[in-house]
């Protein structure tokens, strides 16, 4: 923005267009380039932008005013185009915003509270007289300016208030990884940072992610959906697709889910041809497959999950191979061993199943022992150690199986009590106690089971899901108690 030409007026003049819904007299009364010349003057002549050109010290904004002095004069004595002037102090404005995020953020609150003022020809009249000095005739609108410019230095504050508090949540996040603070702790830094700076993608996306956590369905969803509202570029507008499906997926909307990541897929195939030597790009094709076939498996398509999954464990296993001391990678390719090995067993091919599943863990393990303290790590470790146990059963190694099943139980309930508003592993550990009790382990019972489910529904945690295996403990219950 910082080298527009001043010749190039054109384009600039639509920066400051007045409303298309602008009544036919004030029309009429004003003209477009007037108001338009107005407006473009407030913001110019503005107190702030007069301390950021005092901040700037810039050799450009000084070249600008220079010329907006030039042109002021040659406009008044016919010799010049306004459209000239409007797109010199565009221009200002412009380098000063390149210059100074906060800056930009204040000036863009202030332009529009004039904007908005201009819209009609009493006010633009009002602001011509505010611009040439006449303030005493302009009182009503310098009530409306002194609100404005009071607004833009409290957007100007809150945007500098909400990077030091992101930070802060930044590290809750990390410790909350580490299993040192619940989700909830983070989820209210987050609404704060929010609050006071509702433009920036990332935070969406992590609020999202922490509503999905603590079974905040709803929240998640509206975050999710702000996220691509604020998303600035393709790879963000993908990541917030992603979200979305992954609320859509735990609200039970199958056909939701699937359709969002279909989308997404469609836009990462997109951004992968275009850079086919960018890892990342690739790694999120495969996350997207992985995704879809996870919701056709729910909804019993065999043979489009096995698709979904080979080419994810293709891409995965050529990324893992590329940088092995990636350990985002090599959970990828942990993740997608897991879905071939559930596709194999469910086709009975019970020795590949358990071949995959025991590369798997011993990948898993490896990471869950390089960072003891990641929780989502150690989460992946006891997934592992069930599907590794459930390949065991299967095999006949019933003993081999129930170590397996044992080791996974007891670090999912070491990851729930650290954190009691995590809903993610709260469910994991009722999956596990349901599982067991269903395989009649000695350890657990059905009311074992049921304690933990409805503790979860007094949290709200249940999801739909949830209570319909509830009511089946529930039965089983019964049935024990029958026998």
């Amino acid at each position: 923005m910082c080298d527009v030409k001043l010749t190039g007026v054109v384009g600039m003049l639509l920066v400051f267009a007045l409303p298309v819904c602008l009544p036919a007299p004030a029309l009429a009364q004003v003209s477009i380039v007037d108001t338009q010349l107005e407006v473009s003057t407030a913001v110019a002549q503005s107190s702030i932008t007069t301390e950021a050109i005092k901040k700037a010290d810039d050799t450009k904004c000084r070249a600008y005013q220079v010329r907006i002095d030039e042109l002021t004069g040659q406009v008044k004595a016919g010799k010049a185009q306004k459209a000239e002037l409007i797109a010199a102090k565009q221009a200002l404005v412009g380098r000063l915003s390149d210059l100074d995020a906060t800056y930009k953020g204040a000036i863009a609150s202030f332009r529009g509270a004039v904007t908005d003022i201009a819209a009609n020809p009493d006010g633009a009249a009002a602001l011509a007289r505010y611009n040439a000095g006449d303030q005493v005739g302009a009182l009503a609108v310098l009530d409306k300016l002194q609100a404005a410019d009071e607004a833009a230095r409290q957007k100007a504050t809150d945007i500098q208030k909400a990077a030091g508090e992101r930070h802060i949540a930044e590290l809750a996040r990390d410790a909350r990884d580490k299993g040192k603070v619940t989700t909830a702790s983070v989820i209210t830094r987050y609404e704060a940072v929010v609050k006071l700076d509702p433009g920036a993608f990332s935070d969406w996306i992590y609020l999202s992610g922490l509503y999905m956590d603590a079974g905040q369905l709803s929240d998640a969803q509206r975050a999710a959906e702000t996220a691509a509202k604020v998303a600035d570029n393709d790879p963000q507008k993908s990541t917030a697709l992603q979200n979305l499906g992954d609320v859509r997926d735990h609200q039970g909307d199958l056909a939701g889910a699937k359709k969002v990541y279909a989308e997404d897929l469609a836009l990462d195939r997109g951004l992968a041809a275009a850079d086919p030597t960018n890892a990342g790009v690739q790694r999120k094709v495969a996350v997207d497959l992985g995704k879809i076939g996870d919701v056709l498996e729910a909804r019993g398509d065999r043979a489009g999950e096995g698709k979904a999954y080979a080419e994810a464990l293709s891409i995965d296993r050529r990324l893992a191979s590329a940088d092995p001391t990636n350990a985002g990678l090599q959970r990828d390719l942990a993740d997608a061993l897991q879905r071939t090995g559930d596709v194999l067993q469910a086709q009975g091919d019970l020795a590949s199943a358990g071949k995959a599943y025991a590369e798997e863990l011993s990948i898993a393990r490896r990471l869950a022992a390089a960072d003891p303290t990641n929780v989502w790590l150690q989460r992946d470790l006891a997934i592992c150690l069930w599907t590794a146990g459930d390949a065991l059963q299967a095999q006949g190694d019933l003993a081999g199986a129930g170590k397996a099943f044992a080791e996974y139980l007891a670090i999912l309930r070491r990851l729930a009590a650290a954190d009691p508003t995590n809903a993610v592993v709260q469910r994991d550990v009722m999956t596990a106690l349901f599982d067991l009790a269903g395989f009649g382990s000695s350890n657990v019972h059905w009311s074992d089971v049921i304690a933990w489910m409805e503790g979860m529904d007094a949290k709200g945690m249940l999801l739909p899901s949830g209570r319909i295996m509830l009511e089946i403990a529930r039965d089983n219950a019964a049935k024990a108690v029958g026998k």
